[in-house]
């Protein structure tokens, strides 16, 4: 089965936008968007939208030499027709 992913319509939100990335299979984290919200965002889509979205828990240390972790979230591929509905749904 072919998907549609090309053929989404461009993001008219910020949610929308992380929803795209995701369905395109990109892992997104906080850093790679320049606005503020990221979290609530994922939470929304998350929460109030349904989206199944999945985590991985990327280490680094920082500058100063301490460990700590961040989030890649993404969507499992078997998730994607419902996701892309969704993504109509929030892109009006």
């Amino acid at each position: 089965m072919q998907t549609t992913l090309t053929f989404l319509a461009p993001p008219k939100s910020r949610k929308a936008e992380l929803l795209r990335d995701m369905l395109m299979g990109k892992f997104i984290a906080e850093q790679d968007y320049t606005y503020n919200r990221f979290r609530g965002d994922i939470s929304d889509l998350r929460n109030k939208h349904q989206v199944p979205i999945r985590f991985a828990e990327q280490e680094f240390k920082s500058k100063y030499g301490h460990e700590n972790k961040f989030r890649k979230h993404y969507i499992l591929t078997i998730d994607r027709e419902k996701c892309m509905a969704i993504y109509e749904t929030i892109n009006k």
